[in-house]
């Protein structure tokens, strides 16, 4: 077990990276954040890797990381959790240049009251699990807020601006139920694929270039359903696209 106090820095300069077997307990507070970054934006990353217990990140700052994360770990997240629990609250991810801000891969998480900001590609990329978001914000991705495949997951208020690609990507089997959403300004707002099942109450997206995507991508899978209650579409370019065999209720 790995404790970190409050108010902890850790500057991953030189190329330097953090694998770990063991569970992390790092619970910062809100005026004295525990941070981790790279001053060098040279810092490969953050590796938990199968540990026995569940981890806990409270009020940590993860930024400038991710620069070498292939190279180095052979993962694509500046942030990347495997087959384990955990859970993220009061957290912030930003400035990170990986794949994928954070990567959850085979594990059972909760996300609460946390951000992602200007992160290089994905913020939150999620394969095979089981987890929530609450109250989260996603600002300024330059791919997905959110990707999610073979998962099941639930969301809850969230908001997200400004992504260069989706604003929820959810894929190859998953089910998805949310509720309380906002999408502003995304090229596609929510794309539903590949036998994927998504259920959101009360929707809003706002000047997207499309707002719905349901349609099968991958030929090893099969057409998605979306089923939206109180959704409201504003100043979209295409409001939806709906592939033959796919379905959408709006």
């Amino acid at each position: 077990m790995i404790y970190i106090n409050e108010g902890t820095t850790l500057d991953m300069s030189l190329n330097s990276y953090i694998y770990s077997k063991s569970p992390f307990i790092a619970k910062g507070t809100i005026d004295n954040p525990i941070k981790f970054y790279s001053s060098d934006t040279s810092a490969g990353g953050i590796l938990i890797d199968r540990p026995k217990t569940e981890s806990f990140f409270e009020n940590v700052h993860f930024y400038n990381l991710g620069q070498k994360i292939e190279d180095d770990l052979g993962t694509t997240g500046s942030v990347t959790i495997f087959e384990s629990q955990i859970f993220i609250k009061n957290c912030k991810f930003y400035n990170n240049f990986s794949e994928d801000a954070l990567n959850i891969v085979r594990s059972r998480f909760s996300i609460s009251n946390t951000s992602f900001s200007n992160n290089l590609r994905d913020a939150l990329d999620v394969d095979f699990c089981n987890g929530e978001i609450n109250n989260s914000l996603f600002f300024f991705s330059g791919n997905d807020a959110i990707d999610i495949s073979g998962s099941k997951i639930n969301l809850n208020q969230i908001e997200i601006n400004y992504t260069n690609d989706k604003g929820i990507s959810v894929g190859e089997s998953s089910n998805l139920y949310a509720q309380n959403v906002k999408i502003h300004n995304s090229k596609i707002g929510i794309a539903s694929k590949d036998l994927s099942n998504v259920q959101i109450d009360d929707l809003k997206i706002k000047a997207s270039e499309i707002g719905l995507a349901v349609f099968q991508k991958k030929s090893e899978f099969g057409p998605a359903n979306l089923n939206i209650t109180k959704g409201v579409l504003f100043n979209c370019n295409i409001d939806y696209i709906l592939e033959d065999r796919s379905n959408l209720t709006l």
